[in-house]
């Protein structure tokens, strides 16, 4: 819309007559030629201008494909002060100033400078609206840039995914959105973690996918919408009718081996846009999601297997103990393993074996460790120790290196197999002696029978 305002003793605006456009029809002294969205309204009928002439007259002509009108006004806020047929640069520079976009004389104008002018205007003004759909999309990315941050990064663990989805549904401007994961030993049924309904959080639930908008997602393990007519396209799926659903986007979320873990889905009670940005908003907060819910898992198996480790720890026959690699410190023992050797855990904890004297031969330490160098593990060494109260016995030791954090350290499994080891030495006694009885009455019949011959 362009607009040419120059002050006018008439002080209302008049409605529009079509004509053609002359430059001796021209009656405005001086002309600013200015940008403004213009609309004029009439009972039952609205007229939009490219090009309003202020004049004292009102008319409406055509140039070209432009519609173009004369008008009187007395709007003091957008009217430029005029001089008659005067080239006044002083003039001209606060046309400007006050934003008219161009500046023609009567004398000096023609139809192609009119021409000229409208179409610079024009351009100007095609160029101001690109710049300000450029700024409006800069804010709206910066605005769900905040959102991803906040609905990524305030939060972890199952807080995480509530804060996810109502970002979510903020950024994509959709009433609902969930995020669910799937059930174990039951394929084709998801439970959803985190359900935002619009103005509030709702219960966690547990679905068969088949027949529902998720199903193809799960399937397909990508990306799938639907951006209008979801109800007529699942007819069978009630919920749909009770949400007021009309569209749906919803994508997978895999691990890092491309294992499903579960989706995360918005719907809305209008259709929805289906531009590239709002699938690439899915797919950031879908990656974030699967991380967040990968590193759930990775926390919760290492739960489980601390607990595992530390009841066969605790509840092992077996002496156990954990020391530094470098220095040989005890950093835990269990209980078999006080009892074996006869300290208390506040005297071994911090210590290490050779400043206990616990090592009865240096050569098996130094066999041991060079074992662990080269091998980083050692299996069933018989190794003399000695206990507290001096008393030696023999320990059958199994040893590997593994890192805890980021210091090497010695697991190891010691049991006492003093007693096993005199129990095959009196065994091993007794069928040498048995053995040796054997052979003494086989020798006597050698010798009897050889007698008599």
């Amino acid at each position: 819309m362009i607009y040419a305002p120059c002050r006018s003793t008439h002080g209302r605006r008049r409605s529009a007559f079509s004509g053609a456009l002359a430059a001796s029809r021209i009656r405005a002294a001086l002309l600013c030629v200015a940008r403004l969205d213009y609309l004029f309204v009439q009972p039952r009928r609205r007229y939009r201008f490219d090009l309003c002439v202020t004049g004292r007259i009102g008319q409406k002509m055509e140039f070209g494909s432009l519609h173009v009108m004369m008008i009187n006004t007395d709007d003091t806020h957008r009217s430029v002060r005029t001089q008659h047929e005067t080239d006044n640069k002083q003039l001209a520079l606060q046309a400007l100033a006050q934003g008219a976009q161009d500046y023609l004389v009567k004398g000096q104008l023609t139809p192609e400078l009119l021409s000229r002018a409208l179409r610079y205007a024009i351009e100007r003004g095609r160029i101001l609206k690109q710049l300000q759909t450029e700024v409006q999309e800069r804010q709206r990315s910066e605005q769900t840039l905040r959102l991803i941050v906040e609905g990524t990064a305030s939060v972890t663990g199952k807080d995480f995914f509530h804060s996810l989805v109502r970002s979510l549904a903020e950024a994509l401007e959709a009433r609902y959105a969930f995020i669910t994961e799937c059930i174990e030993d039951c394929p084709g049924y998801l439970r959803a973690i985190a359900f935002w309904q619009g103005k509030e959080f709702g219960e966690g639930f547990e679905y068969d996918v088949h027949g529902t908008p998720c199903e193809q997602v799960i399937n397909s393990r990508g990306c799938q919408c639907y951006p209008n007519g979801l109800q007529s396209l699942f007819p069978e799926e009630a919920d749909l009718v009770m949400m007021e659903a009309v569209s749906y986007s919803g994508i997978a979320l895999l691990d890092t081996a491309g294992e499903l873990m579960g989706h995360l889905a918005v719907l809305d009670d209008k259709p929805m846009e289906t531009e590239p940005r709002n699938t690439a908003l899915l797919e950031i907060f879908a990656a974030r999601a699967a991380a967040e819910m990968e590193r759930l898992r990775a926390e919760e198996a290492m739960r489980i297997s601390q607990e595992k480790f530390s009841t066969a720890f605790r509840s092992s026959p077996s002496g156990i103990s954990i020391s530094t690699l470098n220095n040989g410190r005890y950093i835990e023992v269990n209980d078999s393993y006080l009892r074996m050797l006869g300290y208390s855990r506040s005297e071994l904890i911090g210590k290490s074996a050779l400043e206990l004297g616990i090592w009865v031969k240096a050569e098996d330490r130094a066999t041991m460790s060079q074992l662990l160098q080269t091998q980083r593990a050692v299996s069933n060494l018989e190794i003399e120790f000695r206990k507290k109260s001096g008393q030696t016995f023999l320990g059958l030791v199994s040893a590997e290196v593994v890192d805890l954090g980021d210091e090497p350290c010695l697991l190891a499994i010691t049991t006492d197999i003093t007693v096993q080891r005199k129990r095959l030495h009196r065994e091993l006694a007794v069928f040498q002696f048995r053995g040796l009885i054997q052979n003494l009455a086989a020798y006597r019949c050698e010798v009897t029978v050889s007698l008599r011959v």
